[in-house]
């Protein structure tokens, strides 16, 4: 009986498994898994084993790097290191050595990048902060993002200075679009320069122990700027000053700094989008110098481009005085030097002209953000600085382009120079002025220019395009030849009416010139058009709102003259907004 039983179990326990899985049991373990459990152990060691691989490719490319930065192979370390990085995006040793790269290939602004990079995801790896600290010995960097700025200032320097943000706008004088957008900012509280004390270029052969304390500059202020919606900071502006431990009297300068950095932000971007001017090439950032010492004022050292210094900053100035002086120093920067002038204010006018040109731009960008501004500021600015600009303008228009004033060495030659710089800026499209103001920097010592070296070259400019046709903006009609209504305004369109005349300065050389007429739509009625001087006829213009108007000028010699335009038979007024000059053989204006 027992020999039945234990031959019955043998069987059982050769038939259950084969029973189990007909009767859809649970599969058989094989070494103590299942066998959906002994799939997933292999896939589980498969997986391992992969990332195992890509562990020792990481390592790889991280020995491989490291050695290509040992041999100074920096572009080889960049790709190698740029792959370690997308694979363990993690590995602030990855970022460090990536760093390094970019230092050796003297790209601050990326080095800077991945070594915060690096410190974000290791705060206090004291080898990363030794080497930020490294790259940090020229200042902040040029370029940077929102994480790099966050992670300097409350990583690597804990919080010890902060970053103000604001945003504003530039108006743009016949631009399309009309405004500009940016983001700016300026750091604040305490920073040090990179090096510290810093000396001004001024003293650069001085040591530290012969400087007094008032030229030992121990703070810096950082001005940065971005187009709004744009990923990276561009610095522009540094300002630099003395701390309260060694001012007179303990002041401290630190607000009076952010104030003229902001101003610098915004003059820099309202000249550029206006004339496409910016700061010399050897030295893109503006450097601004707080001096407690010197004579109450403002200097930009012609042979130290890039850097301006403003004197005996305790002396009291109003909120428009800071900003005539910053911007009349930044004419310096980025006009042309147009010197000798020898009972001027100063021999050299390219200051001047910054602010009569600067000035009308900056004003119409503070309209754009009034709240940004007190009223008693923007009343000083068109009451001291605009009209001096006017001033200028109104004297080119009643003088014109052949007056003896553009040979004087005085105050009158500097302000025909800017009245007629202004007229140009108003009528002409911006990109013509700067261009203007290229050619005129390449002729030569600027000590031996006059203000009629200004005129010829805008001549050379104007015959150099005359071939393709010059657009004019009829928005500055000569005093010397306009009658118009008492409620037409200057710098718009010009409303004539039945008996109205306006006549605008240009210069044609010989031969027959076509001058198109662009008027309002709808207008109707007859215009007569002339070339002043003896010899000229006038020549009648029958308007037909179907077709462009138009008038051929012959014989023509070369020189300037007015276009004036005179309604003698308009049953309703018209708006003349455009002039436009082509030669004769030249392709119609469609």
């Amino acid at each position: 009986m027992e020999q039945q039983r234990q031959t019955q179990r043998q069987k059982m326990l050769r038939e259950g498994p084969r029973r189990q899985l007909s009767q859809g049991a649970v599969r058989p373990r094989v070494g103590g898994l299942s066998a959906s459990g002994s799939a997933a152990f292999l896939a589980m060691l498969l997986l391992l084993s992969s990332v195992a691989a890509q562990q020792d490719d990481f390592r790889k490319l991280l020995e491989q790097g490291r050695e290509a930065i040992s041999q100074a192979r920096y572009e080889v370390a960049i790709d190698t290191l740029q792959r370690a990085t997308r694979a363990n995006p993690e590995s602030a040793y990855a970022h460090h050595l990536l760093g390094l790269a970019f230092r050796g290939l003297e790209n601050p602004n990326e080095s800077t990048r991945h070594l915060c990079l690096a410190l974000k995801k290791d705060p206090v790896g004291a080898e990363i902060r030794a080497s930020l600290a490294e790259a940090l010995k020229v200042g902040l960097p040029r370029e940077m993002t929102d994480e790099t700025l966050k992670t300097l200032q409350e990583v690597y320097y804990e919080g010890a200075w902060e970053a103000k943000d604001w945003e504003f706008q530039t108006a743009i004088q016949y631009g399309v679009p009309a405004t500009k957008s940016y983001q700016a900012l300026s750091t604040t509280e305490t920073l040090f320069p990179p090096k510290n004390p810093q000396r001004d270029p001024l003293h650069a052969k001085s040591t530290l122990n012969q400087l007094p304390d008032a030229w030992k500059f121990n703070r810096v202020t950082y001005g940065y700027l971005r187009a709004r919606g744009a990923e990276n900071w561009s610095q522009q502006v540094r300002v630099y000053y003395v701390s309260e431990f060694l001012a007179r009297g303990a002041q401290n300068y630190a607000a009076l700094s952010e104030m003229i950095c902001r101003m610098a932000l915004q003059v820099n971007a309202v000249v550029r989008d206006n004339m496409g001017a910016n700061p010399p090439p050897a030295e893109p950032v503006i450097n601004i110098w707080l001096c407690e010492e010197g004579e109450v004022g403002a200097r930009q050292p012609i042979d130290i481009p890039g850097h301006i210094y403003f004197y005996d900053i305790t002396h009291h100035r109003p909120w428009v005085e800071w900003l005539r002086q910053l911007v009349h120093e930044y004419g310096h920067l980025v006009l042309p030097a147009i010197g000798g002038f020898t009972s001027a204010t100063e021999p050299i006018a390219d200051g001047e002209m910054g602010e009569r040109l600067f000035m009308p731009w900056v004003r119409a960008s503070m309209n754009l953000t009034p709240d940004a501004y007190r009223p008693e500021d923007r009343d000083q600015v068109d009451g001291y600085v605009l009209s001096k600009s006017e001033q200028c303008l109104n004297l080119f228009l009643e003088e014109g382009p052949e007056s003896p004033l553009l040979f004087d060495r005085g105050s009158w030659g500097v302000q025909l120079l800017c009245g007629f710089a202004l007229w140009v800026s108003r009528t002409h499209d911006p990109s013509f002025l700067q261009r203007c103001f290229v050619a005129l920097a390449e002729q030569g010592d600027p000590m031996d220019m006059r203000s009629v070296d200004f005129r010829d070259t805008y001549q050379k400019l104007w015959i150099a395009n005359s071939e393709k046709g010059l657009d004019y903006r009829a928005s500055l009609p000569s005093s010397r030849f306009t009658v118009l209504s008492p409620d037409a305004k200057r710098g718009e369109p010009v409303p004539l009416k039945q008996g109205n005349k306006a006549g605008f300065w240009a210069y044609l050389v010989d031969g027959t010139w076509r001058v198109y007429l662009g008027l309002a739509d709808g207008a109707s009625g007859v215009l007569t058009l002339s070339w002043s001087g003896e010899g000229y006829e006038e020549h009648g213009l029958v308007l037909n709102p179907a077709e462009q108007a138009r008038v051929e000028l012959e014989e023509v010699s070369s020189g300037w003259r007015a276009v004036i335009i005179e309604a003698k038979n308009l049953p309703k007024p018209v708006q003349l907004q455009r002039l436009r000059f082509s030669k004769a053989d030249a392709p119609p204006v469609k």
